[in-house]
């Protein structure tokens, strides 16, 4: 065998020395005695395989010798404590200097690992406290919360977002078709441009002031504010945002102008409501000069 080995050109390969790891290049090719090199060749998986295997391994023996320093050496401290109870004080204590390092290192460790959970525990104190805040906050504010992935295109929406609608957790899915559906058929397609303006990046916010169908069968008043995420090919694929029930403003907003529009006795259009209704037909005469219009007077 040993005058065909210059038959195996070298390439790659791996071996161990004592405690320390040397690499070797070895083509491994596969060849037959006195019929020459043939064609099989490891595949590189294998050979990273290896040297993977062999990390480990070393990896595990360095532990397992520190593992047994770390007995013998708390076994002599003992032994020696033990002597020293027992009022024997001149006999030194062997290997004492040989583990200072030892116990350099153990301390070097000890205090590292301290650190790191000494930090995590700050993280996830910090990452608690802000999420009770945040949950605080949205307590606070009465407001539902929606999320879109733009991806999956599914949709979750919180407990709050379904109760403001009378809504249960089962009539409400992860669909966007649940919040579609609902909206009032006159103010969809506003709610729909608003929308698609927003996530093509032409306003900083999304903001909708729309009807939704609520679980009584009645139509409510909401106000829908969202803002959409980028991802690192400036793709947006996320928006999320929140849903405040505006019912109640709606409804005294609209008490106010029938109230400037209609007498306060009879109920009956005002000169405000008058003039307002004369600005918009001028408005239409100027626009589409072939609509025809008339005021009639009355002086009672």
């Amino acid at each position: 065998m040993r005058p065909h080995l210059s038959l195996i050109p070298t390439s790659f390969g791996l071996c161990l020395l004592g405690s320390s790891v040397s690499l070797l290049l070895l083509n491994l090719e596969s060849w037959d005695g006195e019929q020459g090199p043939l064609s099989a060749s490891v595949p590189l998986g294998t050979v990273i395989a290896l040297i993977g295997i062999t990390i480990v391994s070393m990896t595990w023996l360095s532990a397992w010798i520190l593992s047994q320093q770390m007995i013998q050496l708390i076994r002599q401290l003992t032994e020696y404590l033990l002597q020293v109870q027992a009022g024997d004080c001149d006999r030194p204590m062997r290997g004492l200097i040989w583990s200072r390092d030892l116990v350099h290192e153990l301390n070097r460790w000890s205090s590292l690992l301290v650190d790191i959970l000494h930090a995590h525990y700050r993280i996830e104190t910090d990452l608690r406290e802000s999420e009770e805040r945040y949950a605080l906050a949205l307590q606070g504010a009465n407001d539902g919360i929606w999320d879109w992935d733009l991806r999956s295109n599914r949709m979750h929406y919180s407990s709050r977002w379904k109760t403001l609608l009378g809504y249960d957790e089962e009539t409400i899915g992860a669909s966007p078709e649940d919040w579609f559906s609902r909206i009032h058929p006159e103010d969809l397609l506003s709610v729909k441009v608003s929308l698609a303006a927003h996530l093509q990046g032409e306003t900083p916010h999304f903001e909708s002031e729309h009807r939704l169908l609520r679980g009584d069968g009645r139509y409510g008043w909401v106000l829908v504010r969202g803002l959409a995420v980028c991802d690192q090919q400036h793709q947006t694929n996320r928006i999320a945002g929140s849903l405040t029930d505006i019912t109640a403003r709606k409804q005294t907003e609209e008490q106010l102008r029938y109230e400037a529009l209609h007498d306060s006795l009879t109920h009956l259009p005002n000169r405000t409501h008058l003039i307002q209704q004369l600005q918009q037909t001028l408005d239409t005469v100027r626009v589409h000069p072939q609509y025809l219009a008339a005021v009639l007077l009355l002086d009672l």
